[in-house]
């Protein structure tokens, strides 16, 4: 794939995973500064833990890692800023995997999208998280690559998103639908 990928599509994967992460953050800030705000982004453990032909989304991810502590820096201590590093999280046809997936995981299990949706509301609250900044939280069952026993599905070009989570959301209302409370909000794909 390294081979055959264009410039084109080495360029979108990192506008929509990096770059707009940079620009929504850009946008932000004036805001976020006057009600002493926070900025959750979303990377991967493919920072660390790459799998064949996923340079460009490996990369993106590594770069949102980076541009997290870079923000925090530059915008605190108004704003907080850290990051989520999701593992493998079966965000559909969680019924399909087979006990082998589940079981070579110490928790027992594959991830869920909830299990990633229980850590940003933390990350979000300057009560329970304050002093926390910059910091990128792995949210997996400690599973180096080698221990995998199949390889995890490689990311479809149709499920890159970029995820930005401020608070209030009174800001950007028209990013937000209110989740249930035990329910998270993803930004869908932009159009292509």
């Amino acid at each position: 794939l390294i081979v055959r990928m264009t410039d084109d599509q080495w360029d979108r994967v990192l506008d929509i995973n990096l770059t707009a992460t940079f620009l929504l953050a850009r946008a932000a800030q004036r805001p976020l500064r006057s009600s002493k705000g926070s900025i959750v982004t979303i990377a991967s453990t493919r920072t660390q833990m790459s799998e064949p032909n996923t340079e460009s989304y490996s990369a993106s991810k590594g770069g949102i890692v980076a541009l997290t502590h870079a923000l925090a820096i530059s915008l605190g201590p108004d704003i907080r800023v850290n990051c989520v590093s999701p593992g493998w999280i079966a965000t559909s046809d969680y019924a399909r995997l087979k006990r082998k997936d589940h079981t070579q995981h110490p928790a027992g299990r594959v991830g869920k999208p909830q299990d990633i949706a229980e850590v940003v509301p933390f990350l979000l609250d300057r009560e329970k998280s304050g002093f926390v900044t910059g910091s990128n939280f792995v949210v997996d069952v400690g599973l180096p690559r080698p221990m995998l026993s199949i390889p995890l599905p490689a990311p479809s070009p149709s499920s890159f998103s970029v995820i930005l989570l401020v608070t209030p959301p009174i800001l950007f209302p028209h990013l937000f639908v209110p989740p249930p409370p035990t329910s998270s909000h993803l930004l869908p794909p932009p159009p292509p």
